[in-house]
């Protein structure tokens, strides 16, 4: 459908149905892309409690001792045995990126969003590739807490 930021990522015209423990559903959940070695969904905490998951934060790509679920599509029925959780919040980077911060890949950062409801976030993973635009990924429910728009005065701070 389109790309996405970061070079190689991108959205998918394909979406599924994602079913709950509660039988529940998220419906037309977009597919992005690259395609990876395992099959994972990110959740937000409120849509995780609306479909009755308890799922932990994870960094992406580890989902060992993670809920699973059963998604739908037009061609049928795929049950995950795990996979879902809810995204830990990162940085991408290039390596010039994390010599002007003075990070390393594995480290943490601050997020500050200032605003009518100024926000620091303590534990933004950073991630380093050569290939990486700099980019903040937090999920919805953390952007809304925050009033995180357009406009907003963001900072990452070592």
């Amino acid at each position: 459908m389109k790309d996405l930021y970061q070079p190689g990522a991108f959205a998918a015209k394909e979406t599924v149905t994602l079913v709950g423990p509660r039988s529940r559903v998220i419906s037309n959940l977009r597919i992005l892309g690259p395609c990876r070695d395992l099959n994972q969904v990110e959740l937000a905490f409120t849509d995780s409690v609306a479909l009755g998951f308890d799922i932990p934060v994870r960094q992406s790509g580890n989902i060992p001792a993670t809920p699973g679920c059963m998604l739908m599509g037009p061609n049928g029925f795929f049950e995950m045995d795990e996979g879902v959780i809810r995204a830990a919040p990162h940085v991408h980077m290039a390596p010039a990126d994390a010599a002007f911060y003075g990070v390393e890949p594995g480290d943490y950062m601050k997020l500050r969003v200032g605003g009518e409801v100024g926000v620091t976030f303590d534990r933004i993973f950073v991630r380093v590739d050569p290939h990486f635009k700099l980019e903040v990924h937090i999920d919805t429910d953390e952007a809304n807490a925050c009033g995180l728009n357009a406009h907003s005065p963001v900072e990452l701070i070592k």
